[in-house]
């Protein structure tokens, strides 16, 4: 099992990964392109969506691909193999999921010139939804049973596993070992990081852990007509049900609460969970504040990641991110904690 978040070696970019180069490994592979390509939103990977000219060779529904170049450094090929092979086993199952093509048994490229890894898979259909109604909650929770249903059934030997100590304390370390945080906040930081982890490492420590999806936001989902589908794996981890439940239904207000009934209503169609797992939501919000802020600084150097994020090593940043880690650790250390569910 995977201890390392952001990869053993060090991450190198994309400078020689061009569109001429993109087409000519879709080539080397047999794809016929006919230089139609698109560069699709994506920061920790390059993605491309291209048109050949041969997609009934693949069995695929129309003319387009999508590419995926994976980030140098991060995944190895037996860790991207395990994200392939827990979609395989979902779409086996008849759930709603892209999986990638597979060409000579293979699902793994690599580029010779640039040794970068990737992946190909066919295009589909459908929107991102622009809000969840109570209907849709109840669908994306049985969704969510039958995937844990089947992430259950095997091991990911070579992913992450979702800890407070990968995910809290080792983030921690490594914003702290990358000297970007103002001076003045970084005794801070150590201190309220090493409060926050004792809390949550004994809060979660006794969860059942699986394979997941483990970036389950609306952003992940796509909705044509009834169906939903879930996409993009690159973060999937051995982790608790709640990770992937919680994501959907964030927020702490009336409709955020009836949401999570809905989820739960339709989860428990095809699989158990103690609805009081919702009650570790906080601990799970402070683990994501800490992972997208060590992301941040891990990236930075990125010139995708500079023009979105220029203030990484602003002090106004700093100053919010540990602001919202102080309110965190109030939630997480009031007297009376707040219970969402219960039971």
């Amino acid at each position: 099992m995977s201890d390392s978040l952001w990869g053993n070696t060090s991450t190198e970019f994309f400078y020689e990964l061009t569109p001429e180069l993109v087409l000519h490994s879709m080539d080397q592979l047999g794809f016929k392109t006919n230089g139609r390509l698109m560069t699709l939103n994506s920061m920790e990977n390059r993605v491309y969506d291209l048109e050949i000219d041969n997609h009934e060779e693949y069995e695929i529904p129309n003319t387009f691909i999508v590419t995926k170049f994976y980030r140098p450094g991060r995944w190895s090929v037996d860790q991207i193999t395990d994200e392939h092979q827990f979609l395989f086993d979902l779409q086996e199952a008849d759930i709603p999921v892209i999986a990638p093509l597979r060409i000579n048994g293979k699902s793994v490229f690599s580029d010779p010139k640039t040794n970068l890894h990737f992946c190909v898979f066919p295009k589909m259909g459908g929107r991102a939804p622009d809000e969840l109604t109570l209907v849709d909650a109840n669908r994306l929770g049985s969704l969510l049973a039958r995937v844990h249903n089947i992430g259950a059934t095997k091991t990911a030997e070579h992913r992450l596993t979702f800890t407070a100590e990968n995910f809290i304390k080792k983030n921690a370390q490594m914003i702290l070992a990358e000297n970007i945080m103002p001076l003045h906040l970084e005794k801070k930081y150590q201190a309220l990081t090493e409060e926050l982890f004792p809390i949550i490492n004994e809060s979660i420590k006794d969860l059942p852990l699986f394979r997941i999806h483990g970036d389950c936001h609306m952003g992940n989902i796509i909705q044509r007509h009834d169906t939903f589908t879930m996409l993009d794996f690159d973060d999937f981890v051995t982790g608790p049900a709640i990770q992937d439940l919680w994501l959907l239904a964030p927020r702490n207000d009336q409709e955020g609460l009836q949401i999570r009934e809905q989820l739960l209503e339709g989860y428990f169609q095809f699989r158990d969970i103690n609805p009081s797992d919702f009650n570790l939501l906080e601990c799970m919000r402070t683990m994501r504040l800490i992972h997208y802020q060590a992301w941040l600084t891990k990236r930075r150097n990125d010139p995708t990641f500079q023009h979105h994020f220029g203030d990484i090593e602003a002090e106004s940043r700093w100053e919010r991110h540990l602001h919202d880690l102080q309110e965190q650790r109030e939630l997480l250390t009031q007297s009376k904690k707040t219970d969402y569910f219960d039971y």
